[in-house]
């Protein structure tokens, strides 16, 4: 009996509560989850990164590429459809063909009223088997990854959108990592 990648996920993040680690990985139906520098709590995550990708075993060759790969524009915008429950909705700010690549950020970034350059975003980066989710500060001075912070929950939800999103269209269902995709 194959075990549901949100199940999964859930029990390693169960067996980490109360503890900061520097990388948390969690693999079920060809999917792999992949929390980077997180501190876990009962309710909620801070991470630096959450990333989902399809893995070898999914597709059964080595460079862990779907068989029927998804167009990463229709991958990007299903995601931005889907994730409206974060703080932020996103939307896609950029599809690159040609190296099939995506990024999709917040619609409308944090920002502070005493300073005009200061925003704080959410960014997806996606390709046709992978997505990875960070949140970025700017201000004058530049652009710095900052740490996150979401109940369990969703990301939970985050990581069934973003199997979803990644997964190609399909005119008969098919069950992946515990999702069903139709």
């Amino acid at each position: 009996m194959t075990t549901r990648l949100t199940d999964r996920l859930r029990e390693a993040l169960d067996r980490e509560t109360g503890q900061t680690i520097e990388l948390l990985e969690v693999e079920a139906g060809g999917w792999k989850v992949t929390l980077g520098a997180a501190h876990v709590e009962s309710l909620a995550v801070s991470a630096i990164q959450l990333r989902v990708e399809a893995s070898a075993a999914r597709v059964g060759i080595s460079d862990a590429r779907p068989e029927r790969p998804v167009q990463v524009s229709d991958a990007a915008q299903r995601l931005a459809n889907t994730a409206t429950y974060l703080t932020e909705p996103l939307t896609v700010m950029e599809v690159d063909r040609l190296a099939d690549e995506a990024l999709v950020r917040s619609q409308r970034p944090e920002a502070a009223e005493s300073d005009s350059d200061f925003r704080r975003y959410f960014e997806v980066r996606m390709t046709g088997d992978a997505a990875q989710l960070a949140r970025y500060e700017t201000n004058a001075a530049g652009r710095a990854r900052i740490e996150f912070r979401l109940t369990r929950d969703v990301i939970e939800r985050l990581v069934g959108d973003f199997v979803i999103a990644l997964t190609p269209a399909a005119t008969e269902e098919r069950r992946f990592g515990g999702f069903r995709v139709v």
